[in-house]
């Protein structure tokens, strides 16, 4: 009878499957890396234009929309327009504050998407 004698063996294909485990395990590792990389750029972009909508929509657009109501509220005061005229300028300021909202909202949304991705919260500004 002859037997293999296991000293000559040294366990080789478990040490190549061993090896192999790792190797797959350090490029699956940086895929995650560079995928968390891009989720959290992602996610800081998404927050600034947000930050800039908000800002347009406070800074800019409501004041003058507020403006514009003042205009048409005495305009129609002094009989110089109709009242579906001040009622189209009112609808447009609730229109507006609703975007204003909306913009409010996208900026949280973003927020909170950029939180989980860097898995804490952020610092307020």
């Amino acid at each position: 009878m002859t037997a293999d004698l296991p000293i000559f063996f040294r366990n080789q294909g478990g040490i190549r499957r061993a090896e192999a485990e790792i190797e797959r395990a350090s490029r699956q590792y940086a895929v995650v890396r560079s995928q968390v990389a891009a989720d959290v750029r992602s996610a800081a972009v998404r927050v600034r234009q947000a930050e800039q909508g908000i800002t347009a929509w406070r800074d800019e657009i409501m004041p003058s929309l507020e403006t514009e109501l003042r205009q048409a509220e005495s305009a129609y005061q002094a009989g110089e327009i109709p009242l579906f005229a001040l009622l189209d300028v009112s609808r447009r300021l609730v229109d507006g504050r609703t975007r204003l909202l909306d913009a409010e909202a996208d900026v949280r949304r973003a927020t909170i998407a950029l939180e989980r991705s860097i898995g804490r919260a952020c610092q307020p500004r």
